[in-house]
């Protein structure tokens, strides 16, 4: 896991809450589920921002161990979307609380 902290002297974060709206709403950020040819590199999850400063947890693929992230789409109502990172120590990191999935052409 890790964990940015971004300090904001201007309160920059503030500016256009359109963007941090779409940027950090979980539903917003995924559009649609992963496709063939298509995997997840890195996921920013736990996002949270006041005045002072904003800060997010993510994993990465190929980052601290981390070998995967896998995607789980809602199979009946009630059910969360969520990603699972998997890493080589065999250790899986479930994740219900995404902000932005970011993905790339296999």
């Amino acid at each position: 896991m890790h964990q940015s902290d971004f300090s904001s002297e201007d309160n920059s974060i503030y500016k256009s809450m359109d963007e941090n709206i779409t940027r950090n709403n979980p539903w917003l950020a995924i559009k649609e589920p992963v496709k063939m040819g298509q995997s997840i590199t890195r996921i920013h999850y736990n996002w949270f921002a006041n005045k002072k400063k904003e800060s997010f947890d993510y994993y990465e693929v190929g980052y601290l161990g981390c070998t995967r992230i896998e995607e789980h789409r809602p199979t009946h109502e009630g059910d969360r979307w969520y990603f699972d990172a998997h890493h080589d120590d065999g250790v899986t990191v479930r994740i219900f609380n995404p902000n932005t999935v970011q993905y790339k052409a296999t």
